[in-house]
């Protein structure tokens, strides 16, 4: 018969090969300086933009984004094509081990549509970023006025 301490050092055995399969944690990722415009109404679009930063030893990936507040949420990326700026989808944003990836105005950002209410500044949205190894990561960001160009 097993002894309930055994038991415990093989369920911890098993939990740190676990954990070691999967280098990268919720606890690695870090968000920073989020940050999103008001909308004009309902209905209409905006862009959240923040520093994703990985302190773990591993490569994640941003897969998704969800927010309560819109119909769609996606990471997408502004771009030169022909002498025209177009945005396009971005369907995975690799956040490199150690490293950061700035979403900013002009280059990579959140797509914010099919708002469902007015957001004005001072307002919070709740938003889910999706990552291959960390899972699920929950921030809330602020709302700025309209014409803002950054957090402050």
């Amino acid at each position: 018969m097993f002894k309930w301490c055994e038991i415990k050092a093989a369920c911890a055995v098993v939990l740190v090969l676990i954990l070691a399969a999967n280098p990268a944690f919720a606890a690695d990722i870090s968000v920073s300086q989020a940050w999103m415009r008001a909308t004009i109404g309902a209905g209409g679009n905006s862009a959240a933009y923040m520093t994703i930063a990985n302190a773990g030893s591993a490569a994640d990936v941003l897969t998704g984004v969800t927010t309560p507040v819109a119909g769609m949420a996606d990471v997408h990326q502004t771009v030169e094509d022909n002498g025209m700026m177009k945005m396009e989808a971005v369907p995975k944003l690799e956040i490199p081990a150690g490293g950061s990836v700035s979403l900013s105005p002009g280059g990579y950002h959140v797509m914010v549509m099919q708002v469902g209410k007015k957001l004005t500044a001072g307002d919070t949205v709740p938003m889910t970023l999706t990552f291959e190894r960390a899972g699920a990561v929950d921030i809330d960001v602020p709302v700025v006025p309209l014409g803002a160009s950054g957090p402050g």
